[in-house]
């Protein structure tokens, strides 16, 4: 930031005591204690802080070209896509610097303005806004401004028309400096930093969960914020132009907005902070803890759930008890609480509100108790099926309150699929007449508008039949958090978001000892939520799963109290586990672990586990044991540390440097970690089966592949072969080895180096070693990248092994665990093959010596999938001979993946019959060949039954490719 104008302007100004106020031409400067701001045409387009100098915003630039004044309906699809909830660019989402602001009407040079300073309070008003278009004499904007505590600056805005239409007035600062991180409450806490510009609307949970935006560079961070105790509706948007930053807030009107003439803004709030995002989010964090200080004693009064550091999830069952035993011996008493996904007799989704626990749920929770577990199950806090049983017989259309619009869906009746009602948080199609419940299907699944009275009171009285029938520990309430303005107006006054508030305050009331998770936490519930879910398996595309990585903060952990629980389910590749437990680190979260892991598995096959799901136990063991919370202490946190925990032996701290991170604990040594983004990393952790490491440094490195480091375990073996440091941009695409052979397979980035020179060494010894097909002596080794190196031992000569070896391959290209026997587990394939299962991304290797020129190998394959359950992707079959890739087949019709819920057209999306192939080794008669068939699960495992039979030589005097499908 340039300081050397700033401190002109700062000239010799001392603290002051009230509000200063220096009119211009069409504006005005501000000078509190802490800053000076610079207020145009109902923007501020300057800010410096002036005890450091610093300026924030500079007017030079000259960037006002956004949102900004009143809000009047002009153009209506404009008003709905300028209010996405989620303006993600990782998603393609924000609005282009050219979007239109036809509804924004602000002050020009027709404005009639008028400013006055009394005591400590300055006032300025415009009276006529335009478009761009069109002038309206009559539109008024107005500001307040006052000094608050610290040296804040409180604004207080007005918007007004006679002409009525009046959806929001916004208070806007702009001229911010590009070069600062823009830290939003989403997902937990969200880092954004200079990009692509467009505009970025934030609106409802997870993507706002507080009236708060913040920017920091440095050591130095600023603050936008409101103090809104009605819990009003209001977006926030970030704009990234290109020359600067802008933070603007917008408040809008209840709903229906054609008869709204003017809307009034809560307090928004604006000051500067020596000090990290921390220093920056205390203001609201303090004024929002003591706003519900009553409602936080209870909450925080529930004494068992300080112990809880570990989530496990389930889906309708407590796991049997050899498994509750398992788990014992890894998690002490009351550290570990199972989440139950459907403890309802009904289905999932059917038959709310019906809360008739499974059969088996009660004595399910009773086994729990008694292992030292506690037990967590979902329910729903709004929602119903249309004239289900319980629908009828407690008359629940005599008090349900459908929830009738959304401004990002007003008055929009077309059934765009891009307002899919689950992916933004509930709003259901609805009918525009007199009955809100026409046209609805039977069984159709309606969310509900909390300021109905008698629904939040039904709700409560079933929750506390619900736990003290089955003596569930805690509730997680499905929907809760889904704050907004559903078009209801003022219901026994309350409007907006006080229906949750009053939800959440009667939940407490009445069951006091009984924790609630929520599906979102923000300002109107965090209150009264111990464990907000936050769940990066499934929010966004694959390019913002990568962004949060890097991109999480513990932001509102550090506001509400409570936190981030971040559930097992949908892990299904590398890259969104590695996503998962990188924000439950970074956001103050606590350990997970899906309750099927511990199934048929034994201690010691755990403790060899290290894989990312191993990855994810030994984490959740540590949470446990060492009782991690997070830890806000006084002072910016060090450089690299996103988040500090408390645990019973010291002070643990989180280190994420973009490529490298790691769990550091009192004596700062690293406890686990991951890497991605690089192509070596300096740490002490351990990479298992990985040629290149040292113990100090590991490097081959895939930027792009995801790896989980341990601490060297004493049982820990070497790999096979072993090597120096590869040359940077130089990386691991493959390795693996068996008893009879050794692969590595080298690979380089664009630009990158074409050649590779290995000193290699190793404890076993080769009979023949061949470098991209050519015969090498092990050792030194010189060779054009991509290398594919196969060394074969003396016993690989002699004849084919018996059972083919199973390699369980990660996604980065390296083996989990060392090589086992093809698992014999038998399924018939018409009569004609034996198939064995290889499950999940692994490789069968089988190495031989081909006898002549005649020789091929056969192998047959099918995938069994269950290609109803979504998401499943299916499974692609590749073959290989000494690392060449020979054949592949997808099962999957990747142009039509989307489930539609047709069952014929999904089963038109696979093809699941069986496959034999015979692929010609004549060229390799009288060499070592390596044969490698990988089943790769692609970006998920769910539904896969992969299965393949032993691969066997044959004869083949023709030495072609063949297929034959096997009807």
């Amino acid at each position: 930031m340039k300081k050397t104008l700033a401190l002109l302007l700062l000239g010799t100004s001392v603290p002051l005591c009230a509000l200063e106020c220096r009119p211009g031409n069409r504006e005005f400067r501000l000078e509190t204690a802490t800053l000076s701001a610079v207020v145009k045409d109902g923007m501020i387009i300057e800010l410096l802080d002036r005890k450091s100098g610093t300026l924030w915003a500079n007017r030079s630039v000259s960037d006002t070209g956004i949102p900004a004044g009143v809000g009047i309906v002009t153009d209506l699809p404009l008003l709905r896509s300028g209010h996405m909830p989620w303006g993600e660019p990782a998603l393609k989402q924000s609005l282009p610097p050219s979007f239109s602001r036809i509804n924004y009407f602000v002050p020009e040079a027709r404005s009639a303005y008028s400013l006055q300073h009394s005591g400590k309070t300055v006032e300025a008003v415009w009276k006529g806004l335009s478009n761009g278009k069109t002038f309206l004499p009559d539109a008024v904007l107005k500001m307040v401004f006052h000094e608050a505590e610290n040296g804040a600056l409180e604004i207080r805005t007005e918007g007004s028309s006679p002409q009525g239409n009046v959806f929001g007035v916004l208070a806007p600062v702009t001229n911010l400096d590009r070069k600062s991180r823009f830290i939003l409450p989403s997902f937990g806490g969200m880092v954004y930093e200079d990009g692509e510009p467009g505009l970025l609307p934030f609106g409802r949970p997870p993507y706002l969960e507080a009236p708060l935006m913040i920017l920091e560079q440095g050591r130095d961070s600023m603050a936008l914020w409101m103090e809104n105790p009605k819990m009003q509706p209001h977006y926030a948007f970030f704009n990234r132009s290109g020359k600067s930053f802008s933070l603007i807030f917008e408040n809008n009107s209840l709903m229906p907005f054609e008869k709204r003439m003017s809307v009034t803004a809560p307090s928004v709030f604006l000051n500067v902070f020596p000090g990290d995002w921390k220093t920056a989010a205390a203001p609201f964090r303090d004024w929002y803890r003591t706003h519900f200080r009553k409602e936080l004693a209870v909450r925080n009064g529930t004494e068992w759930t300080r112990r809880i550091a570990v989530v496990s999830d389930t889906s309708s069952a407590i796991p049997p008890d050899d498994q509750l035993a398992l788990m014992k011996t890894f998690f002490p008493a009351g550290t570990l609480m199972f989440q139950v996904w459907n403890a309802r007799a009904p289905k999932w989704d059917c038959d709310l509100p019906d809360w008739t626990p499974r059969k088996g749920y009660v004595e399910g929770v009773a086994r729990a108790h008694d292992s030292g577990f506690k037990v967590q199950a979902y329910v729903n806090i709004c929602c119903v099926n249309y004239q289900s049983p319980f629908w009828l017989r407690d008359r629940i259309d005599k008090f349900f309150l459908t929830r009738k619009n959304s401004i990002f869906q007003y008055k929009d009746t077309a059934s765009d699929p891009k307002f899919n009602a689950e992916m933004f948080l509930g709003t259901v199609d609805f009918a525009s007449g007199p009955d809100p419940f026409e046209g609805m299907k039977k069984g159709q699944l309606l969310y509900g508008d909390l300021l109905s009275p008698a629904w939040r009171k039904y709700h409560a009285e079933m929750m506390k039949v619900w736990n003290t029938l089955t003596g569930t520990d805690s509730n997680y309430e499905d929907t809760a958090g889904t704050t907004g303005d559903h078009g209801n107006g003022i219901v026994d006054g309350l409007s907006a978001g006080e229906g949750d508030v009053a939800q959440m305050r009667l939940l407490l009331e009445t069951q006091p000892n009984v924790a609630n998770a929520a599906e979102f936490a923000p300002a109107a519930n965090a209150f009264g939520v111990t464990w907000p879910l936050n769940y990066p398996s499934v929010y966004g595309n694959r390019a913002f799963k990568l962004y949060r990585i890097h991109h999480q903060l513990p932001l509102s952990d550090y506001l509400f109290g409570y936190r981030q629980w971040v559930t097992s389910l949908r892990g299904f590749n590398d890259m969104t586990l590695h996503a998962m437990a990188a924000t439950s680190d970074a956001a103050g979260g606590m350990g997970f672990v899906h309750g099927d892991y511990y199934k048929n598995k034994k201690a010691p096959d755990i403790e060899m586990d290290f894989s990312f799901a191993g990855h994810l136990h030994r984490r959740a063991v540590l949470f446990a044991r060492k009782n991690l919370f997070p830890l806000f202490p006084e002072g910016d946190y060090p450089e690299n540390i996103i988040c500090m925990y408390r645990g019973n032996d010291g002070i643990y701290s989180y280190f994420d440097d973009g490529s490298l991170q790691e769990m550091r604990g009192p004596d700062g040594r690293a406890v686990y970690g991951r890497v991605n983004n690089t192509f070596r990393v300096k740490t002490e952790l351990w990479l298992e089966n990985w040629p290149f490491q040292n113990g100090k440094e590991i490097s081959g490195l895939n930027p792009e592949a995801h790896y989980p480091l341990f601490p060297r375990p004493v049982q820990a073996k070497s790999s096979i072969i072993r090597t120096g440091t590869l040359p940077e941009k130089v990386f691991v695409r493959n390795y693996f080895d068996t008893p009879e052979v050794v692969y590595l397979e080298l690979d380089t980035v664009k630009n990158g180096p074409s050649r590779v020179s290995l000193d290699m060494e190793s404890g076993r010894k080769f009979g023949a070693c061949y470098a991209n097909g050519k015969k090498v002596e092990f050792g030194k080794i010189t060779a054009d990248l991509p290398l594919r190196l196969t060394c074969f031992t003396e016993t690989s000569q002699k004849a084919p092994p018996e059972t083919p070896w199973v390699i369980r391959l990660s996604e980065a290209g390296y083996p989990c665990g060392g090589p086992f026997p093809l698992i014999t587990c038998p399924k018939a394939t018409e009569g004609k093959e034996t198939l064995y299962a290889p499950g999940e991304h692994s490789c069968v290797v089988f190495s031989c010596v081909a006898p002549d020129r005649n020789s091929a190998l056969e192998v047959t394959f099918q995938d069994r999938a269950n290609i109803f359950v979504h998401p499943h992707d299916g499974t692609v079959f590749r073959l290989y001979v000494n690392g060449i890739e020979l054949k592949k087949y997808d099962t999957c019709h990747r142009e039509i993946l989307k489930w539609t819920g047709d069952r014929e057209a999904r089963k038109k999306m696979f093809d699941l019959r069986p496959r034999k192939w015979m692929v010609p080794l004549g060229k390799y008669a009288g060499q070592p060949v390596l044969v490698t068939i990988e089943i790769d699960p692609n970006e998920n495992t769910n539904g896969d039954h992969p299965y393949i039979s032993t691969p066997r030589l044959v004869r083949d005097p023709v030495q072609q490719q063949k297929e034959e499908v096997l009807e």
